[in-house]
């Protein structure tokens, strides 16, 4: 797949994506970027407080020119949740608190973090044989939908549906109010909304 954007940023070696989850090499990075989302007191800390790499099927982390993670997010399974043939993408999102802002000032505001690590966890998704993925929001539709956009804009052949009202993305193990979401999908091998009907 090609993403021209990420392969700009790794060609001027502003930053390194890649998916760490079946690699110790990188735990200590995994492990101080963590400790940080929690100890800044981050809005999503208690997302960080217990997480472990063996969640997920893909963890893509983006590194800095000092090696250090300061974004990650993954690709999950959860049968009981979303069947055997549907993935989360873009879980656990995180961004160091000190390079939220950087991205969009290096280039002018016409690339994200989400954009950066979408091609690894698409890819394994395929790989997987998964019929689509999805990632949610728990708030701001028209962000969501403007991000769906502008990713359909500069990739061939990815367009996703956004689901108008909020679902619950815990399937039937849950009914909480939290778990009730702005939904993305994306239908990888053929469009079969009936994957969809428990949700």
């Amino acid at each position: 797949m090609q993403w021209t954007i990420a392969t700009y940023i790794q060609k001027n070696n502003m930053w390194t994506v890649l998916d760490i989850a079946k690699t110790a090499k990188y735990d200590t990075a995994f492990y101080d970027f963590t400790t940080k989302i929690v100890k800044n007191n981050d809005r999503l800390k208690k997302n960080y407080t217990k997480i472990k790499k063996d969640q997920f099927v893909c963890l893509t982390a983006v590194f800095d020119l000092k090696s250090e993670i300061i974004a990650v997010s993954g690709l999950q399974l959860n049968q009981a949740k979303w069947g055997p043939h549907i993935g989360r993408i873009l879980s656990r999102m995180a961004i160091a608190p000190d390079h939220r802002y950087k991205i969009k000032y290096l280039l002018g505001n016409t690339i994200s973090f989400t954009e950066l690590m979408l091609p690894l966890q698409i890819d394994c998704a395929r790989s997987m044989n998964l019929d689509s993925v999805f990632f949610s929001r728990d708030r701001g539709l028209r962000s969501l939908r403007q991000l769906c956009k502008k990713i359909e804009h500069r990739v061939p052949k990815i367009c996703f549906e956004v689901e108008p009202k909020k679902i619950n993305v815990c399937g039937p193990v849950s009914k909480a109010s939290d778990c009730y979401q702005y939904v993305a999908k994306l239908y990888l091998n053929e469009q079969d909304s009936s994957r969809w009907s428990q949700f």
